[in-house]
């Protein structure tokens, strides 16, 4: 380029201010300088709890469920009790009471499970407590459920007794 003549000045680009990149404020220090100083962090207090504290909570929910079972097994045992002692009153017998000269004994069958038949004798039982001859031969009970083993007992009729039989589950 020749020395007398200048560079022409760079045109800028025509730009659209729509994209044109946000004006940039220069921070002048005295205005930074007036500003209130931040307050510094405080720091807040955690509070710990007890590292037995899970430990104290599954103890007492361990002890209420132990509770409230010995609960309901002794209300429940309450009542079959209570129903054993009402068929009793009716047949004229009790249970617990040992037996008079009668010819009768009360037999009390438990089964597991609930809804079993009950044979005595082979004589399908229609009431539970059943009266049965007192006798110094033992009658057999035989325990039958859908879906579970048949159980066969002897249970000896000197006496009115409760009796529990529980079966187990077929393995068909």
């Amino acid at each position: 380029m020749p020395p007398d003549r200048e560079p022409a000045p760079k045109r800028r680009p025509a730009v659209d201010p729509r994209f044109e990149p946000p004006s940039v404020e220069r921070l002048d220090l005295a205005k930074l300088l007036e500003r209130p100083a931040a307050e510094p962090l405080r720091r807040v207090p955690v509070q710990r709890t007890s590292s037995l504290m899970p430990v104290v909570l599954v103890v007492l929910v361990a002890a209420a469920g132990i509770g409230g079972w010995q609960l309901y097994a002794s209300r429940r045992a309450a009542s079959v009790d209570a129903a054993a002692a009402d068929a009793a009153s009716v047949s004229g017998a009790s249970l617990d009471a040992p037996d008079g000269d009668g010819a009768q004994v009360l037999l009390m069958i438990s089964t597991t499970p609930k809804d079993a038949v009950i044979f005595v004798d082979d004589v399908r039982a229609t009431v539970n407590p059943m009266s049965v001859p007192r006798s110094d031969r033992p009658v057999q009970v035989r325990v039958e459920a859908s879906g579970w083993e048949p159980r066969e007992v002897a249970v000896e009729a000197d006496r009115s007794r409760r009796v529990e039989v529980a079966l187990q589950r077929s393995r068909r």
